[in-house]
């Protein structure tokens, strides 16, 4: 039996004739890489405008939660998603009753109003990096430097 590639679909030669071999790539298993602060969760907290001016972006913050406007210090951001509120804004142990995510959802009561379902991408990836510990990223994580 040969074997030829073309492509990226494998074909094998069975007597005299070329079947294509479909390779066992399950795209429904896909190999989660670790969620990036700076990359994954800062433009979600920019998109949902929680980082705006008029919202915690403020130069006062509102509510006890100040983040920098547009996002422009992602480290005093990630402090104060980390340290405030008593650690409330993340729940570790139970994502799900994270602060962050409740307020987000209107699952408690946000002046900003809901900001994404529970069911959105934004979620998701919110939830994904407060179960893989809320880190800050590696000092080996891509940056955009201006």
């Amino acid at each position: 039996m040969r074997n030829r590639l073309v492509n990226d679909v494998t074909f094998a030669q069975v007597t005299g004739q070329w079947l294509a071999v479909v390779a066992a790539m399950a795209l429904t298993s896909t190999v989660e890489a670790d969620v990036s602060f700076r990359n994954d969760v800062m433009p979600i907290l920019s998109k949902a405008g929680c980082n705006a001016g008029t919202c915690h972006g403020n130069f006062n913050g509102k509510g006890g939660f100040k983040l920098s406007l547009r996002g422009e210090r992602p480290d005093v951001d990630f402090s104060s998603l980390i340290r405030g509120e008593s650690n409330r804004r993340l729940n570790l142990f139970d994502p799900r009753e994270s602060l962050i995510l409740q307020k987000a959802t209107a699952a408690v009561a946000h002046e900003g109003g809901k900001r994404f379902d529970v069911n959105s991408p934004h979620y998701e990836t919110l939830y994904n990096w407060i179960k893989e510990g809320g880190r800050e990223d590696d000092v080996n994580t891509p940056r955009l430097n201006a």
